[in-house]
C-alpha cells in the first residue's frame, strides 16, 4: 500500500464521516468525494499501525460506498493478506487488478498470496503475466526481479516434483 495521504484532509472532514458511521436512522450512507478520502485516510493510518482488522473494516466500507474504485480493493486486500486471510486477499486483488489495469502491482501480491495457498501454478502465471505488464516500466524494477527470482524458483520446484 504505498498510497500517498493527501495531508490537506482537514480534521473536520475525519470527524464528519466518523460520525456518519454511527448513525443508525439511515439504512445506506453515501460519503462525499472527500469523506471518503478522509475514511481511506483513517483506513491507511490503521493499517500503518498494524490495526489491520480496523483499516479493513474502513475499506470495506469504502468498497460498499464505490465497488468501482481499484484502490479501495488493493487496500482491503493488503489488509487480509496481513491477516493471513489469502484467498480473500486474492480476490480483493483480482478485483483490484479487474478493475485498474494499469496498476499490476495488485498482481504480484496476488502471486504472494497463491504461493502461500500452495497454489503454485497460479502464482506462476500471475507472476509470469505481472512481469509482462511490467517490462518497460522501471518503477517496477525491485518487484519485476523479486518476481522473477520467484518464478525461477516455481519453475525449479516444478521440474523437481
Amino acid at each position: 500500500m504505498s498510497q500517498h495521504i493527501d495531508p490537506k484532509i482537514s480534521l473536520d472532514v475525519l470527524k464528519q464521516a466518523i460520525e456518519k458511521l454511527g448513525e443508525t436512522s439511515e439504512p445506506i450512507r453515501v460519503f462525499s468525494e472527500q469523506e471518503q478520502e478522509a475514511l481511506y485516510a483513517l483506513g491507511y493510518r490503521h493499517y500503518q499501525m498494524r490495526q489491520h482488522l480496523d483499516a479493513l473494516k474502513m475499506f470495506w466500507l469504502l468498497i460498499n460506498q464505490d465497488m468501482s474504485n481499484a484502490k479501495y480493493y488493493k487496500a482491503a486486500g493488503s489488509c487480509l493478506m496481513m491477516l493471513k486471510q489469502y484467498k480473500e486477499a486474492i480476490i480483493a486483488f483480482g478485483m483490484a487488478t479487474t478493475l485498474n489495469v494499469d496498476d499490476a502491482t495488485s498482481l504480484f501480491y496476488m502471486g504472494q498470496c497463491c504461493m502461500t495457498e500452495n497454489r503454485y501454478e497460479q502464482a506462476q502465471s500471475v507472476f509470469e503475466i505481472f512481469l509482462e505488464e511490467t517490462q518497460n516500466n522501471p518503477q517496477h524494477a525491485t518487484m519485476r526481479q523479486r518476481a522473477q527470482h520467484l518464478v525461477s524458483a516455481l519453475q525449479t520446484r516444478q521440474y523437481a516434483s
